[in-house]
């Protein structure tokens, strides 16, 4: 788009913000899937419609490649299905997470397989990107989503969805909305992903102060993914184990005291064991908030439900971009630094009234 379109930089971020609707509305789709079961299957022929209409779409832009207007109609496409997608496996993660009383180890997997994913197509696209260009890119792309859906059509088994059951899963969405615990935990994880952030301060910090290299900070980068993956091992085998809500309060205490460390950067090197340490830790805290999302979801609306709270989660992540980059140029990096760090810790309050299960029954 910048180098061959010559498109300036405003209009790339249009489109860019045009791609975010799609995961703006994700309660939409969940609301979808728990209401309206396809064949008595809540995810099933969603997802082989979605694979199927990625695959298509990632053939044709091979054949014939993109213009503009074909670009933002394909991303918004992509985007959608993407997101719906998302949101209909999650809701099948909140069945079984609950079900068999996995303790969030379903979401360890999702996540070290994301990251995985995330190390493959970040080296591959830019060698992709480097020697061939962006048609080869969305051939190879479109293998996948392929792949997914010979899984469904072959292997996939879901339970039945009882047309009695709709009824019953708005009686549950009435309960959960109207139920101020439900709210409770709204406001605690909102508050706690709208800590103001500093990333971007921090960035020209590394860069005009410390002036450290951007090949450098790429693998900083790479190396908190890495660890990333080694504390998403760790909750898998180990940390599902411990006892949710004090793991809630050791995650603010947590995010509180790592935030803290970051006053103190004398060189690039700190940073690299800030990163390797909280890469881990991060990972596996990471992996209790969404627990903690999947425990209060209403059983038999866990779609609707799920993506509502995470579209909270989102939320809460964008004004805390906001919020940094408004308080930045007023306070400074180390007042920021420490805003941030005393607003995390402030969210400890909502912990002693929060229910791990939700309590709607």
């Amino acid at each position: 788009m910048r180098e061959t379109w010559k498109l300036p930089v405003s209009t790339i971020a249009y489109i860019g913000a045009l791609t975010t609707i799609p995961w703006i509305i994700k309660p939409l789709y969940g609301l979808i899937s728990d209401l309206f079961p396809i064949r008595r299957k809540r995810t099933k022929y969603y997802l082989l419609f979605n694979y199927c209409s990625m695959t298509i779409l990632g053939v044709i832009i091979w054949i014939f490649g993109l213009n503009l207007v074909t670009l933002i109609i394909t991303n918004l496409l992509f985007a959608l299905f993407i997101a719906s997608s998302d949101v209909f496996c999650d809701s099948v993660m909140c069945q079984y997470e609950k079900k068999y009383n996995m303790h969030g180890k379903i979401q360890a997997v999702q996540w070290f397989s994301i990251e995985i994913a995330a190390l493959i197509t970040s080296l591959g696209g830019a060698y992709i990107a480097k020697y061939f260009g962006y048609k080869l890119a969305y051939g190879l792309y479109s293998i996948f989503p392929f792949i997914m859906f010979i899984y469904l059509l072959k292997y996939f088994k879901e339970e039945d969805t009882l047309p009695k059951q709709r009824p019953e899963v708005l009686k549950n969405i009435k309960k959960a909305l109207k139920h101020k615990q439900l709210w409770l935990s709204l406001a605690f994880l909102f508050c706690f992903y709208l800590s103001p952030s500093f990333g971007i301060p921090l960035m020209v910090k590394m860069r005009e102060v410390l002036h450290i290299d951007k090949m450098f900070i790429g693998v900083l980068g790479m190396t908190g993914t890495i660890f990333g993956l080694l504390g998403y091992i760790l909750y898998f085998f180990k940390f599902h184990k411990f006892n949710l809500k004090k793991m809630l309060y050791f995650t603010v205490i947590f995010s509180f005291i790592s935030t803290l460390f970051y006053l103190y950067i004398p060189n690039q090197w700190i940073l690299l064991i800030y990163n390797i340490i909280f890469g881990t830790i991060g990972a596996i805290l990471h992996i209790v908030i969404l627990t903690y999302c999947a425990k209060i979801t209403p059983d038999g609306a866990e779609g609707f439900t799920y993506a509502g709270i995470t579209s909270i989660l989102n939320a809460g992540s964008m004004g805390s971009s906001v919020l940094g980059g408004f308080l930045y140029p007023r306070v400074g990096y180390n007042n920021l630094v420490l805003i941030s760090a005393f607003a995390t810790l402030a969210c400890i309050l909502f912990i002693p009234y929060l229910r791990i299960n939700g309590g709607y029954k």
